[in-house]
């Protein structure tokens, strides 16, 4: 399902010109890095678990891309995240944002996931608490701020209209409480896993 979903985003942008916006880079590279999850970290990890006598440089290799694409897709998430609200708030700025400072964005997006992937041997007791503030939690009150953002502008506009208006904008609260809770979930779990990683490593 992961693979076929982004499979689609990544088609549909190849095929219609009219998604081949500047910032819809950002969604096509957060659809890319969460199909290589789907691709390459997903099929692993259940190979870690089907067969317990695993060769240490597939664990070693599994925990380093599972870091670098979850990593990746946070740092896309957090960067569509502040360019929606850029749009609201500086609609006419928005317009004129240029194609090649979308994909410096993305580049860097990727390049700090590959840091992040690959920084364990550099720093190993401080790497999971370096890992969970900067790639975690910050990106997570960004997106609350910014989400906050985007509803007190929308729920303005809203009042403005009417309390039909009003009632449609009420659902950004809700989308807010679900993408932390899935970000939440997703942390939670990935802990887990190279928890029982780094366990089969030290054997």
């Amino acid at each position: 399902m992961i693979v076929f979903g982004n499979s689609l985003v990544i088609g549909a942008f190849r095929v219609n010109r009219r998604l081949r916006t500047a910032t819809n880079l950002l969604l096509m590279s957060l659809a890319i890095a969460d199909m290589l999850v789907g691709l390459i970290t997903v099929p692993l990890w259940v190979y870690i678990l089907m067969y317990y006598n695993v060769v240490r440089s597939v664990l070693k290799f599994y925990k380093m891309f599972d870091v670098i694409f979850v990593v990746s897709s946070i740092l896309h998430l957090t960067a569509v995240t502040l360019e929606r609200c850029y749009a609201l708030v500086w609609p006419i700025k928005h317009r004129n944002i240029r194609r090649h400072v979308v994909i410096a964005i993305s580049c860097v997006a990727w390049i700090l996931a590959i840091l992040a992937g690959t920084m364990k041997e550099l720093m190993d007791e401080l790497y999971g608490v370096i890992l969970a503030a900067v790639f975690f939690f910050i990106p997570l009150i960004i997106i609350l701020v910014a989400y906050g953002k985007i509803s007190q502008v929308a729920i303005a506009h809203a009042r403005g209209r009417g309390n039909s208006s009003f009632r449609k904008v009420l659902f950004i609260p809700h989308c807010i409480w679900i993408m932390r809770s899935m970000l939440t979930a997703n942390f939670i779990q990935k802990r887990e896993q190279n928890k029982q990683v780094d366990l089969l490593l030290q054997k």
